[in-house]
């Protein structure tokens, strides 16, 4: 069977009946609505050093490509941002950001 002959035409409906999107999620694929999160890009030779003094999860030793779950906190443990963490480069790094305040992170971190 050819692979074209896999894909449906436009997307399933959503029925609300849990056992049908779980069977597509394991045997199929499924699409996750993520138009409200945030990306954010940091680079620089000593972007690593800096991400690994800021957030919560070790970072400097992840390789590229690794992906990571991190939190970035103040001075008194109050959270600031979660975020996913991926190694893109030697010299950059993505952050996927929740939906939320898109500039609360970065300006934090511009302080």
């Amino acid at each position: 069977m050819p692979s074209s002959d896999l894909i449906e035409p436009s997307p399933p409906v959503n029925d609300g009946d849990i056992a049908t999107e779980l069977r597509a999620i394991r045997h199929g694929a499924a699409i996750h609505y993520v138009s409200d999160w945030h990306w954010l890009t940091l680079r620089g030779r000593d972007h690593l050093y800096f991400l690994q003094r800021m957030c919560t999860n070790a970072v400097d030793s992840r390789d590229l490509g690794e992906h990571v779950e991190v939190v970035f906190a103040d001075a008194r443990g109050r959270i600031i941002e979660r975020a996913d963490l991926c190694r893109v480069t030697e010299e950059s790094t993505l952050l996927v950001l929740g939906p939320g305040e898109p500039h609360a992170l970065p300006e934090w971190l511009d302080r």
